[in-house]
């Protein structure tokens, strides 16, 4: 059960994505915030359970789980940082429509919209590698099958994309490369 319900999770997934780069106009800046923040909410609650049960090593699921937290607290940061550490609302912080467009408030003070999120390759490839570690992890937890051998090399695996990811995020940050 915990199988289907993460390799539906992962269709569903990749078909929204799909489907918003082929329909005209359906990508948003809300939805570049919502879909990686789902797959962070699937991956680390399938990494936990899993580290839990012992299915994957407890180094990987802290490097699995670190990353995102740095990313995502880094985030959080960079945002009250553009707001000057002040803002009136969390529609406010969360806005992902400009404040100049939006209902001709003219920006009146009020910072912009938060930029898109735009995944980098590795980390694209790094959240299939992690699918993929806690698929696999379950089906050896349940039938035996892919052997603890190839789970134990895929958590390696995922544990160097994700590390490697981090820290290209990182770097792009520092550099002024992206969330401006």
């Amino acid at each position: 059960l915990a199988l289907g319900g993460t390799l539906l999770a992962g269709f569903s997934d990749w078909l929204d994505g799909y489907l918003a780069k082929k329909m005209k106009n359906q990508e948003s800046s809300l939805g570049s915030y919502l879909d990686p923040l789902a797959d962070k909410v699937l991956v680390t609650f399938l990494t936990v359970a899993s580290g839990y049960k012992g299915l994957i090593d407890p180094m990987v699921c802290g490097v699995i789980i670190g990353r995102d937290v740095l990313l995502l607290g880094g985030a959080f940061v960079h945002r009250a940082a553009v707001l000057n550490w002040r803002w009136r609302s969390w529609n406010e912080y969360f806005r992902v429509v400009d404040s100049s467009s939006a209902n001709g408030a003219g920006g009146q003070g009020k910072a912009g919209k938060a930029p898109a999120v735009k995944p980098i390759f590795i980390s694209k490839l790094n959240t299939v590698f992690q699918i993929a570690l806690v698929s696999s992890a379950i089906t050896h937890g349940a039938v035996a099958w892919p052997s603890a051998d190839l789970v134990e090399g895929l958590g390696y695996l995922t544990a160097a994309t994700t590390i490697t990811s981090g820290l290209i995020y990182v770097r792009m940050y520092f550099k002024g490369q992206m969330l401006t």
